[in-house]
């Protein structure tokens, strides 16, 4: 690099960060989208932590495409294949940058990945970067368009997530917990920003404002429709009919079937087990636990006035910190079957009940 050029990159940069020590007065932490990476030099080996030593989850070959989640000290989280692992950033370019912070009270940047080049700027703590790549220990950033290098274990990059509310309606609060005043309701199938979760709750921006949300009624995978305004969602996909019946059928053969903790055959039952096996004749798997299979990816969650045949339907008790403590099928006509341990076998119940009715925590369909 000319002599010429060099000093113009030191001028622009120092130029970026003033304007980033600004903006970074007020801010507490910093978040950004989840990116794409593609894979530059293969095999690429995934494991299953950030360094050699971990054990090989699988090898990406040259040009593969994956979703980079997290950066960690030259390390990039990622999801490929319905696995979640680490590459070295050694070998995987982004698509779009990482947003970054910086956690040192001062940093430097560097015109290359060592000590050995020259410093062409600092950083101070609070400062916001764009994080392009990665080369051993150092990242590459961009500041106000140009290119340096900070050290990895100096900056934090952290991704948010998008949400999707499974709940008919569901309350803000200014706080994480139900003591918070609340300031906003946002309905079934409004999008929102998840920055971060509190025991049990999801810190959400909404409208410039920072508010709180129960994670039990926050999908993080799309609910087959809805909008950021919070306006009437599109309904999710139709259940299939073939498969609905066939589920329910099944499910009722096993009537009056001994309640069994931990069950999960036709001797005996649990609620999630119940589900589960009935499920797996069809051909759809579902974890044993009803929260698992509330909380788990696959699906759609579904309001209550938009029940059919076949979906699963989700319970809560009061006061319990998990997502769902009891889970059945809906059959139609407001009843549901489930695996009851309060009647010690497989029942048909009506949703109306007064019990079932105030704890229902939502429904989800996966067929």
């Amino acid at each position: 690099m000319s002599k010429r050029k060099s000093k113009l990159l030191r001028r622009s940069i120092r130029t970026a960060v003033a304007a980033a020590s600004l903006a970074a007065l007020m801010a507490v932490s910093v978040t950004a989208s989840a990116a794409s990476g593609v894979v530059t030099d293969g095999p690429l080996r995934m494991r299953s932590g950030p360094g050699t030593s971990y054990e090989i989850l699988n090898s990406l070959s040259t040009g593969t495409s994956a979703e980079v989640l997290d950066a960690a000290n030259g390390w990039f989280k990622i999801s490929y294949g319905g696995q979640t692992g680490y590459v070295s950033g050694d070998f995987m370019t982004l698509s779009d940058p990482l947003n970054g912070v910086v956690s040192a009270d001062v940093l430097n940047v560097r015109s290359g990945p060592s000590t050995d080049y020259a410093r062409i700027a600092k950083l101070v703590a609070g400062n916001r970067l764009s994080v392009t790549g990665s080369s051993g220990t150092w990242y590459q950033v961009s500041l106000q368009g140009q290119t340096g290098y900070v050290a990895s274990e100096y900056v934090t990059v952290q991704q948010t997530k998008t949400g999707y509310v499974s709940a008919d309606v569901l309350n803000v609060r200014s706080q994480p917990d139900l003591n918070g005043e609340r300031f906003a309701q946002l309905n079934y199938g409004t999008q929102v920003e998840i920055l971060g979760e509190v025991s049990g709750w999801y810190q959400i921006s909404l409208q410039g404002r920072t508010g709180y949300v129960s994670t039990s009624y926050v999908s993080t995978t799309p609910l087959g429709g809805g909008s950021a305004s919070g306006t009437a969602p599109v309904p999710p996909p139709a259940a299939n009919a073939s498969a609905a019946q066939q589920v329910v059928a099944i499910a009722k053969s096993y009537l009056g079937t001994p309640y069994v903790y931990g069950g999960m055959s036709p001797s005996g039952f649990d609620c999630s087990g119940f589900t589960a096996y009935v499920y797996k004749q069809i051909g759809v798997n579902l974890i044993h636990g009803a929260s698992s299979q509330m909380t788990a990816s696959n699906g759609y969650s579904v309001s209550r006035d938009q029940l059919q045949p076949g979906d699963l339907v989700f319970f809560r008790a009061a006061g319990s910190s998990y997502p769902a403590t009891h889970v059945g099928i809906y059959i139609g006509d407001n009843c549901f079957i489930h695996a009851s341990s309060s009647g010690g076998r497989i029942v048909i119940t009506d949703l109306s009940v007064d019990h079932y009715s105030m704890i229902y925590a939502g429904a989800k369909r996966v067929i």
